[in-house]
């Protein structure tokens, strides 16, 4: 997975006193035949500034001069649509990928639940965007939290920004698919991050973590 901090230019912002968001969008496209399929998905970043003593906006739960000020690298952050917990997240991407599934069926769901936006339904592939419960309009159109690809009715692939995104988009995975899927196999991409002494992007990897796919289903059976 890749996104907009990979080739973000150098900022003059002070990477000590706040963060950089980053935020996907979906919207319609109007010079296209069908505007919904596939419309147009962009990213931005935003700057966000902070006070050194408070919490910091990673959700640690720490002060911001105690948690991230500190560290050597800037790591970016993204919203996320859950009101019970912290808005905002360190940018962690993860990938799962469930083998063997029922594809058909599976892609009837999908289609079905309004809480996916299908923006590409070819028979070796589809693609739906999952946008919150209820969907969250911005600037550029509607927030995107994950993305979810069908290939050839055979193997689900499902993306997300951070692990508590990752986790919130399973819940309603596994709630819309029922036990058509199981514990699928993870992945934690490399961080894109940007060294605070000499401004350079560089690549980290990151510090494996619990599936979130289990935590879902954890929180399904309560």
């Amino acid at each position: 997975m890749t996104h907009l901090l990979e080739n973000a230019p150098r900022t003059s912002v002070d990477p000590n006193r706040g963060f950089l968001c980053l935020w996907t969008y979906w919207r319609p496209n109007p010079d296209a035949p069908n505007p919904d399929l596939p419309g147009i998905k962009q990213q931005t970043l935003t700057y966000l500034t902070i006070h050194p003593n408070t919490h910091c906006l990673c959700g640690s739960r720490l002060p911001f001069r105690r948690c991230c000020q500190s560290r050597p690298y800037w790591q970016a952050i993204c919203f996320t649509p859950d009101a019970e917990q912290e808005q905002y997240r360190l940018v962690a991407p993860q990938t799962l990928i469930f083998e063997a599934v029922p594809g058909t069926l599976l892609r009837q769901r999908l289609t079905d639940d309004s809480r996916f936006k299908p923006v590409e339904a070819a028979p070796a592939r589809a693609f739906w965007i999952y946008w919150g419960d209820p969907a969250f309009d911005g600037q550029f159109g509607t927030l995107c939290f994950g993305d979810v690809e069908l290939q050839d009715d055979q193997r689900l692939i499902v993306t997300a920004m951070s692990a508590q995104r990752m986790a919130l988009l399973l819940y309603v995975l596994y709630d819309c698919s029922g036990s058509l899927l199981t514990i699928p196999q993870i992945t934690n991409d490399r961080l894109h991050v940007i060294d605070k002494q000499t401004g350079e992007r560089i690549t980290i990897d990151q510090t494996p973590a619990a599936n979130p796919a289990r935590w879902s289903q954890g929180k399904r059976r309560k």
